[in-house]
This record gives C-alpha cells, structure tokens and sequence, in this order.
C-alpha cells in the first residue's frame, strides 16, 4: 500500500515537478540497490514518502494566494 501512496502522490503532482522528483525518487532506490540496504525497504520507502511529504507541503503553501503564516508552517511540519 506505501508503494501505491507514493506513485500516487507523484502522479498528483504538476507536470513540471514529475520529472525532478520522479528521478529523486529513482536514485533514492539506486542508491538502496547499490548499497548494502537491500534488506531495509521499509526505511527506503519511509525516505520517499518523507520526500513526498515535503513536497505537498511546498505545494500547498506555493497554491495559497494569502501566503502562509509562521503557525501554519509549523503546523504543517509537526504533523510532518
């Protein structure tokens, strides 16, 4: 299901942004592959869902037309 979440999440995203953070993404699996993490896939997909996260953050406060506030941000990252 954590797969699932996270290809969804990418493909939420602008058309712009699928790219960069696709291959973000990919070289955060490369580099599990090609080091000795092959046993931990529940950290690698932690990593990516933790990018995936930061990314909607970024998102939603570039969409708000009335600016963030300090609080907001902290709410949106203590829920982080």
């Amino acid at each position: 299901m954590s797969l699932l979440q996270i290809l969804q999440d990418l493909m939420a995203l602008p058309e712009e942004r699928v790219c960069e953070v696709g291959t973000e993404v990919a070289e955060m699996i490369g580099a599990a592959l090609e080091g000795d993490c092959q046993d931990h896939t529940s950290e690698i997909i932690d990593q990516i869902k933790t990018r995936m996260a930061l990314v909607n953050i970024k998102r939603e406060m570039l969409d708000d037309v009335n600016g963030v506030t300090l609080s907001q941000l902290l709410k949106k990252l203590k829920l982080f």
